[in-house]
């Protein structure tokens, strides 16, 4: 199959790691920074000759997502922190343990939350972390599985999301993300 992944900067190294190693066909395309779900949507409305568009973002940008002619799978994902941290488990579990932390740095230096004060927390680059220098602040390890089966085409219900033509994506509490009839 031939997927068209649409990717944050934040995701970069891994989504082109990943990518090279999919059984399927990938045009990858980084998102300039900082990614509007306006502009994503001009992107997925113009793609063509896919069996799939995969826009590798969390709920922030795929809130209001719609399919065309070509049906979306999403990551049931909160955000780039959520999608390296590689479930809901994992995700919940480090902001449980962080809920004052003022922001959230990735590795490859993007931010997540960012007032100008504290120590942040990290989820460490996952392809070079044995040459960054450690920084203040707690650091998790980032999980490739999530992201590894989204360009798989390993998609379970639980943590991915299907639009079918003249769908668009809603946030959902319950599921993060869910599908409903497009206006």
């Amino acid at each position: 199959m031939k997927f068209k992944v649409f990717g944050c900067c934040a995701l970069r190294r891994e989504l082109s790691l990943l990518s090279a190693f999919s059984p399927h066909e990938i045009d990858l395309e980084i998102l300039p920074e900082p990614p509007s779900p306006a502009v994503l949507q001009q992107r997925i409305d113009a793609a063509e000759g896919f069996d799939y568009i995969l826009p590798c973002v969390g709920s922030c940008l795929s809130n209001g997502l719609q399919a065309g002619h070509i049906p979306i799978v999403l990551p049931r994902a909160h955000n780039c922190a959520h999608l390296l941290l590689g479930s809901l488990t994992r995700y919940h579990q480090a902001f449980s343990e962080n809920e004052d932390a003022p922001r959230w740095l990735l590795g490859n230096g993007c931010h997540f939350l960012s007032p100008a004060f504290g120590n942040p927390c990290t989820v460490s680059d996952s392809l070079f972390t044995n040459v960054q220098p450690r920084r203040e602040g707690r650091e998790y390890a980032a999980n490739l599985s999530l992201l590894r089966d989204y360009l798989n085409g390993d998609w379970d219900e639980a943590r991915f999301l299907l639009l079918e033509r003249q769908e668009q994506a809603v946030v959902d509490p319950v599921e993060i993300l869910s599908a409903e009839p497009s206006t």
